[in-house]
């Protein structure tokens, strides 16, 4: 399931929490899509920032200020970095 289909899927299924996590493993940005009552949900956040660290700016206050979340999305972060300095390096040389 692609991510783009919480920004097209029915208000029910943007409730879904069994939808929602499945459509964030392939879209983390798509957590903006969802309820506030699930960007308050930290292991929905976890999905979402574990596939794209860019999905912070969408989770509540209180779960961007948490730890746990921002290790998950530095994590991602650094991960992207070290693979594209990575790309970089092997096509320029």
């Amino acid at each position: 399931m692609e991510g783009s289909t919480l920004h097209n899927a029915s208000p029910l299924l943007r409730c879904d929490r069994d939808f929602v996590v499945a459509a964030l493993r392939t879209n983390g940005l798509a957590l903006e899509a969802v309820p506030a009552a699930l960007q308050s949900d930290q292991e929905v956040v976890l999905h979402a920032v574990t596939n794209n660290g860019m999905a912070l700016q969408f989770a509540s206050r209180e779960l961007r200020n948490k730890k746990e979340i921002i290790h998950a999305a530095g994590l991602r972060m650094a991960k992207l970095c070290h693979l594209q300095a990575w790309k970089y390096k092997t096509t320029t040389t």
